[in-house]
Formats: structure tokens, C-alpha cells, sequence
């Protein structure tokens, strides 16, 4: 499973964390969408919108829409946050 990645998701507003396995060849606007869509479907009392981003856990740092998975250096058990902006952040092209 080489093009898959294992991912540590935490959910800081409701202090709960998952393993999701995610394609490294995915952007990660289109991460996020399946995310919101994966706890659409789970048992949780939280479900993010499409305001929401994907952090860096370590350092805080937003994960730029258009980037790469496999080109944030993100690797097997990384940790990444999941949760609501209350800034829109554009994609690259978008105004």
C-alpha cells in the first residue's frame, strides 16, 4: 500500500482521535472532502464543514489546499488536525 499514507486525524472539538489511510497522489482539498464525508457516515459528535482544514499537529501550520499529500512530508502515524476555520482560506486561483 505504497500510494496510501496512515494518518493520526485529531479532532480537537471533541478531543477524540482516528486512523484514516488516505492516497498520497490526493490534494488536500480533495483529503478534506472525504474526510467530511467519512464522519458523515461515523458515530461522532462532530462533523466539520467546508470551512474546515487540515493542520499539521506538530507545528500548527495549515496545509495549503492544493498541496499534495505526498509532498508535505507526512509519512505513516503522522498527526494532523481536522477542524472549522472561521477564515476562508482560497485555493491557489481561486478569488
Amino acid at each position: 500500500m505504497k500510494d496510501k499514507i496512515l494518518l493520526d486525524i485529531y479532532l480537537p472539538a471533541i478531543e477524540k482521535s482516528m486512523e484514516v489511510r488516505i492516497s498520497r497522489q490526493m490534494k488536500v482539498a480533495q483529503a478534506t472532502e472525504m474526510l467530511v464525508d467519512f464522519l458523515k457516515r461515523q458515530d461522532v459528535e462532530y462533523i466539520p464543514n467546508e470551512e474546515s482544514c487540515l493542520y499539521d499537529a506538530e507545528t500548527g501550520k495549515i496545509f495549503e489546499c492544493n498541496a499534495f499529500i505526498e509532498n508535505l512530508g507526512l509519512h505513516n502515524g503522522s498527526k494532523i488536525m481536522f477542524l472549522n476555520s472561521f477564515l476562508k482560506f482560497p485555493c491557489e486561483g481561486e478569488s
